[in-house]
């Protein structure tokens, strides 16, 4: 059976420990007496086979056990209701004592090689056992710490006897005790579940009673004679009828004093009884409280087992509230019906079919004769086609109705028409969703707001005249102040009842106008009737501001003036905002210097004045050291604080007439007007203004707690009449101060013709080197690599530059300008790919499929953030072996930042790619590097190549190369090897590898290949 109950764990745990509790203590007795009587049985048998002091101490200890458990017994029975785990666990440590007396009998009594009277001692201890099973059962631990202590040490006994006999009695004693233990389990579960079951039961009565007792129903119990069984507790609050004088009666017997519907509701009761229908009654009857209460009575067959009627149920409610409630809205409804039909808004009702219910007011609005009239109309018949937002009418209609059935309400405005007369009038409508009958409709409330509107109409007229953005002021022929508007108050901000009764001169001048400035104001007024003009005013917080002004004299006919309109604007954010204009178009914003379009005005008036009195003049271009390496750094924000610090220090060191003006980021441009007429000393000036700079901008800068030193590279061109154009002169100080930059920066340098010259073909030359890639005009030159014994086992990539006009062009010039501009990148891929697919020409061809070539990687290159996935995609796209493939890296490179540097060799070298650093020992070279990267190969400059059978000190720095390579497990390679004597040199020293003249130079592809054929064909016929 399964219990539906729910029943907490620790309820469940308590109750099974009470009915286990109950079961031992109560057992106790029985248990004992036996105890006893075995005891005595055993002690008479075994006296002859066993010394008799063993039998009597065993007997003593007995004795003494079981008193202790029957003092244990009687204070269980005496004890008050308390925590039954106490009582459990004393139990069982008592339980446990016995055992242990019983297993001592094996120790005490036990006759060796006395077959008989062991057996007798093992039957006791079994039956011990088996009453234990009875008596114990309920609780697992207390039966096993009887019989475990009890029966364990007979089974050592009999095994240690040694015969056969006596191991199968221990072996089938070992077997009742796995026996004790299951039955202790089952009795322990159905122990279980009858606590369980009883307590489910015990439950649902309680649910099933307080269900009944707390209902708010009165409920009666009949049986088949109509006589009440039962009565529930809410009948005696409810009904001035003691419920105990119900029971057994009828219910014309129970003395229902003053109650009106009592033979109604026993013949309901007796009709439910005979034929299991339910009835309902409603009777009235006097509550405790003395007043009459009107009751509903429910009647309900209770059927028995057999499926027949066996009585019956009266459920009683007491709706007296409900009744008065209902006649509370019958009469609301009256006067609702009342008001519906007496107010002046239209009031309607539809479905989805449309009208169903309207009121008088509706048919006096629509132009309706009668309410079946108006209910013939679609909606959209009340309506024009189209509503004033152009849309038409249907499909708005359908889009308010779904809102108001969404949100439950919905109010806006609506051009709606007269049935009879078709003309067009505005309503103001209300959609409310409501539930009637069961569905949902609509009820629509329309005013006819036709007078509303024409009235807002006037008074928009009116307000306009006098609201508007500027100010308005009215006077009287006196200049009192009659009427002001809204835009008065805001301007000045004198409120209306402050304004009106003063006059303007009093409450607005501002002093700052002359006395003649008024006086040919009123002469115009006098003329013209009329005046204009801008005046300066004053706020009620005393700020002047600017205001344009007009007013105009009213006359009555056009003589005697009247009135005074005067309409102003605060044209106060119009100035500012032409001064913004106007800074923002010659002014920086950062520093507040002249910008480039004010200096090229600035400098053409310096050439004209130069022109015109025959002095030399001068243009500093003043750039900032690495002041990009700032910004990065700390931020723009702080740069910016720079280069503010730097202008008003450039501004103290120059004279009030000369112009400072910032060009743009870091780069500042001061012209010098009127120095000299001598160009030497004009020279001298503009130097010392140029020093003057370079010193001010050379102290150190606090920028918001950051100490800073910066530096600048000044250039200076001169100027006199207008022997040079402006872009001339700021051509030639940008390339004088491009040369202070080139010696070293901190410097200030005059402009120099070379310099200039030199930058011009700088100029050009970059122009062809961006046009070099997209012209096809790059070449890959290939020099062998080869090993001691002369085989050719790779080749170095080297770039070449064939151009259509100068030939061919040295890397040493074009390299350094491609890193500058950033070409080398889109070069360097160049590069990379030409290679990769050289490569994969060569895969198939067994002359150089074993070929490795060396790719030049710039550190431009290296750090764009892609590079690892262009190296990827290279690869993938040719299909080359990354083996195949060396990339080689300088030192400035790899040590530019090592983690980046690291983090892409890894990845590069995870698919085979091999890396070697070109031109080791000429930089700074970090030895801890060399243990962090993941490198093949050392190539040794040839600087030191070149030197090394001449030069000490180059023989020994090659030596210390190829030995640290060669403890590091680097493989090295020397470039530049010309000679015999070089080769040997560094074969001598542990270098086996070499690139250089001796075994080739660089050549196009089609010469490498051949030499390399030949060079294949020498070394087999000396093999040969």
């Amino acid at each position: 059976m399964q219990v539906s109950i729910n029943i907490s764990a620790a309820e469940e745990a308590a109750a099974i420990r009470a009915e286990q509790v109950r079961t031992l203590y109560a057992n106790t007795p029985t248990a004992v007496v036996g105890n006893v009587l075995i005891a005595f049985i055993l002690a008479v048998m075994q006296w002859g086979a066993i010394a008799a002091p063993a039998v009597i101490v065993w007997l003593a200890v007995l004795m003494v056990t079981l008193g202790v458990r029957m003092l244990l017994f009687a204070a269980h029975r005496r004890a008050a209701p308390g925590d039954d785990s106490v009582w459990l666990r004393r139990f069982r440590i008592s339980i446990t004592a016995i055992g242990m007396v019983w297993g001592l009998a094996s120790l005490l009594m036990f006759p060796p090689h006395d077959l008989p009277h062991q057996v007798f001692l093992t039957f006791a201890l079994g039956g011990m056992a088996s009453a234990a099973i009875t008596t114990l059962s309920i609780d697992r631990v207390s039966l096993l710490a009887f019989t475990l202590p009890a029966l364990a040490t007979v089974i050592v006994r009999l095994l240690f006897e040694g015969t056969e006999i006596q191991a199968a009695m221990s072996v089938m004693i070992a077997l009742f005790l796995l026996l004790t233990d299951m039955v202790a389990q089952r009795s322990y579960r159905t122990l279980c579940e009858n606590v369980i079951l009883r307590i489910s039961v015990a439950g649902r009565e309680r649910e099933l009673s307080s269900l009944v007792e707390s209902s708010p129903d009165n409920i009666i119990r009949y049986d088949q004679d109509c006589r009440a069984v039962y009565v529930n507790r809410m009948l005696e609050r409810t009904v001035d009828v003691a419920p105990e004088s119900l029971i057994g009666k009828t219910p014309m017997e129970s003395g229902f004093d003053g109650c009106i519907g009592i033979e109604n509701y026993q013949a309901k009761l007796q009709q439910v009884i005979c034929t299991g229908e339910s009835q309902n009654v409603e009777v009235m009857v006097s509550s405790p409280g003395g007043d009459r209460r009107i009751h509903h009575i429910q009647f309900v067959a209770e059927h028995g087992g057999d499926g027949g009627v066996v009585g019956a149920f009266a459920f009683g409610r007491d709706i007296t509230e409900q009744k008065q409630a209902d006649e509370a809205v019958r009469r609301s409804e009256t006067k609702f019906r009342t008001l519906y039909d007496m107010t002046g808004d239209a009031i309607m009702l539809l479905d989805e079919h449309g009208f169903f219910d309207c009121n008088k007011a509706t048919l006096t609005i629509f132009g309706c004769a009668t309410p079946e009239e108006f209910y013939s109309k679609h909606p959209a018949d009340l309506s024009p086609p189209e509503q004033p937002c152009s849309t038409d009418s249907m499909t708005l209609a359908a889009r308010r109705i779904a809102e108001a059935m969404e949100k439950g309400t919905n109010h806006f405005e609506w051009m709606h028409k007269r049935a009879d007369t078709g003309e067009s009038f505005p309503a103001d409508v209300l959609l409310s969703a409501m539930e009637l009958d069961g569905k949902t409709v609509l009820q629509a409330v329309v005013r006819d707001i036709s007078a509303r509107k024409q009235a807002e109409a006037d008074l928009r007229i009116a307000a306009i005249a006098l609201e508007s953005l500027e100010a308005i002021a009215i006077t009287d022929a006196n200049q009192v102040i009659l009427k002001v508007n809204q835009a008065f108050t805001r301007i000045t901000g004198y409120a209306a009842e402050e304004a009106i009764g003063q006059t303007p001169g009093r409450l607005l001048k501002s002093g700052r106008q002359s006395a003649q400035f008024y006086r040919a104001m009123w002469e115009s007024l006098s003329s013209d009737k009329c005046w204009q003009g801008e005046i300066l005013n004053r706020r009620k917080n005393g700020e002047v501001y600017p205001q344009w002004l007009s007013i105009i004299a009213a006359a009555v006919e056009g003589e005697q003036v009247t009135h005074y309109v005067a309409t102003f604007s605060d044209i106060s954010q119009k100035k500012q905002a032409e001064e913004t204009i106007h800074n923002l178009a010659f002014y920086d914003p950062l520093t507040d210097l002249p910008n480039r379009r004010l200096m090229q005005d600035r400098l053409q008036q310096a050439l004209a004045s130069s022109a015109r009195n025959h002095n030399h003049g001068a243009i500093l271009f003043i750039d900032l050291d690495n002041f990009k390496e700032l910004n990065d750094t700390k931020g723009h924000h702080i740069g910016d604080l720079l280069l503010i610090e730097i202008a008003a220090r450039m501004k103290a060191c120059v004279r009030a007439d000369d112009t400072v003006s910032r060009l743009g980021g870091d780069e500042f441009l001061v012209i010098l007007d009127e120095l000299s007429a001598a160009a030497e000393e004009a020279a001298v000036h503009a130097e010392t203004v140029a020093e003057k700079i370079r010193a001010a901008i050379g102290q150190p800068f606090d920028l918001q707690g950051h100490g800073y030193h910066s530096s600048s590279s000044i250039g200076i061109s001169l100027f006199l009449d207008h022997e040079l154009t402006a872009d001339e002169l700021l051509k030639r100080a940008d390339t004088a101060m491009y040369q202070a930059k080139r010696s070293g920066r901190n410097a200030i340098r005059f402009f120099d013709p070379a310099t200039h010259a030199a930058m011009e073909s700088r100029i050009a030359l970059e122009a062809e080197l961006r046009r070099a890639l997209p012209e096809n005009q790059f070449r890959l030159y290939y020099q062998m690599q080869a090993d001691n014994i002369g085989a050719i086992f790779g080749a170095e990539a080297l770039l070449r530059w064939q151009h259509p006009e100068r030939g061919m062009v040295s890397p040493a010039q074009f390299i350094p300008l491609a890193e500058e501009t950033g070409l080398i990148v889109p070069i360097g891929l160049w590069v990379l790919e030409t290679a990769c697919r050289q490569l994969k020409a060569w895969e198939f061809d067994p002359d150089f499929s074993h070929l490795q070539l060396a790719v030049n990687v710039s550190a431009c290159q290296f750090h764009q953030p892609d590079f690892v996935e262009q190296v990827f995609a290279l690869l993938t796209t040719t299909a080359v072996s990354p083996d195949k493939l060396k990339l080689e890296l300088t030192e400035s490179l790899v040590l530019g930042d090592i983690n980046e540097t690291i983090f892409k060799m890894q990845a590069l070298k995870a698919i085979g790619v091999s890396f070697s650093i070109d031109d080791f020992g000429t930089g700074y070279s970090s030895l801890a590097y060399l243990t962090q990267l993941p490198l093949d190969q050392l190539k040794i400059d040839q600087s030191f190549v070149r030197n090394v059978v001449i030069k000490p000190g180059d023989a020994v720095i090659v030596q210390t190369i190829i030995g640290m390579a060669t403890n590091l497990g680097i493989d090295v390679i020397a470039e530049g090897v010309e000679t015999e004597e070089q080769r040997d040199f560094l074969e001598g020293n542990g270098c086996f590898t070499y690139q250089g003249f001796l075994f080739g130079k660089p050549v196009p592809v089609e010469d490498f290949e051949s030499a390399l054929i030949k060079s294949g064909n020498r070394s087999m016929k000396a093999a040969v």
